[in-house]
């Protein structure tokens, strides 16, 4: 497989010039490459460049023969390095009610967990694990949303020796785990902790829990993209980043009113 000739940045803002009408106005060229050395071109100018190309009544954007974007200005460096600060200068407040988000979440149903299952022996760990799995089988999902959740069920065991205790493991799962045991938790355990979470936080209000968990992991991918140094525009953009599938405009709609929320 080929894959794109690496650039440096002298080249970078070359290329930026002469294929995407970018000028350096109010900052230098010179000051643009240390932009780009610093911050990476993939994150100040690939998640923001659509904004500034031609599209069709759509919205979608157009390109030429070659598959190139069409500009139809100039575009001043500063604009795309203005989008990439304002973006980024978000990412605390987001982080920061995701962690308390998290923290309800896991206290919650890590709590639920071990008093409803009784976690005191391996057994009934080994119980519990069993548990899922059967729950989680029974869910009319397809198979391969099923296979990803079971994965984590099956990892639980494993962990638990490594962590030799019930109460440390819950306290290291990750947001997607211990979602993942919810969604295998005994119905009339697993509504209410969903009941108490919506009492106590303002992000995830829904009581049923396909819509919850749909939700919660939106959450999850938000938490990742930042914790990852990621774009939260190319999230919101695209459904798969790889293969530059487009959201659909519901699913878009879904992702940017849970950063609102998260951004207050």
């Amino acid at each position: 497989m080929d894959f794109k000739q690496p650039l440096s940045v002298c080249e970078q803002t070359k290329y930026l010039s002469e294929n995407k009408r970018v000028v350096y106005n109010s900052i230098s060229e010179s000051d643009a490459q240390e932009i780009l050395y610093k911050y990476n071109y993939i994150n100040v100018i690939t998640p923001f460049k659509y904004r500034f190309a031609r599209k069709n009544e759509k919205g979608l954007t157009i390109k030429d023969a070659n598959h190139n974007h069409i500009y139809d200005r100039d575009v001043d460096f500063k604009e795309y390095f203005d989008l990439y600060l304002k973006e980024r200068e978000a990412y605390p407040t987001l982080y920061k009610n995701i962690m308390n988000f998290e923290v309800i979440l896991n206290a919650i149903i890590s709590y639920e967990c071990l008093c409803s299952y009784n976690l005191e022996t391996t057994d009934k760990f080994n119980d519990f694990i069993n548990n899922l799995e059967v729950n989680i089988n029974g869910l009319d999902w397809d198979d391969y949303k099923k296979n990803k959740l079971l994965e984590v069920v099956h990892n639980l065991p494993s962990e638990l020796e490594l962590y030799k205790s019930p109460y440390i493991l819950f306290d290291n799962l990750t947001l997607n785990e211990i979602l993942v045991v919810l969604i295998g938790m005994k119905k009339e355990i697993q509504q209410k902790c969903i009941n108490e979470i919506v009492l106590r936080q303002q992000i995830v209000l829904a009581t049923d829990i396909v819509t919850f968990y749909e939700q919660a992991s939106k959450i999850v991918r938000i938490r990742n993209c930042i914790c990852h140094n990621d774009s939260i525009e190319i999230l919101l953009r695209f459904r798969c980043r790889h293969n530059k599938t487009i959201r659909k405009s519901s699913d878009k709609k879904s992702y940017a009113n849970l950063i609102s929320k998260l951004s207050q």
